[in-house]
């Protein structure tokens, strides 16, 4: 099994948050990575304005949702491509 790159994890993040605000519990869950990686993406991600974290759940900025239609056009292109295997992706 190949390693996921927190670039990866993040926009994976930015994914689900576009359905609507989760809890950090059911992130991790679905996610399959531990509490240190999880929240070093959120912090990340909160950092540059993306997600907003608040003591209940996590939601997506607008700002956020831009990144995740551009980071989903990124990932299409490469599966298109044919590149995503040989970059690691």
């Amino acid at each position: 099994m190949q390693r996921r790159t927190l670039t990866e994890i993040s926009g994976l993040i930015l994914m689900l948050l576009k359905d609507g605000p989760q809890r950090k519990a059911w992130m991790k869950q679905r996610l399959k990575v531990d509490n240190r990686t999880l929240n070093r993406c959120l912090d990340t991600l909160a950092k540059y304005g993306l997600i907003v974290i608040s003591d209940r759940h996590i939601e997506i900025t607008e700002k956020g949702l831009y990144f995740a239609n551009i980071y989903k056009e990124f990932i299409q292109l490469l599966d298109r491509n044919g590149n995503r295997k040989k970059e690691g992706l």
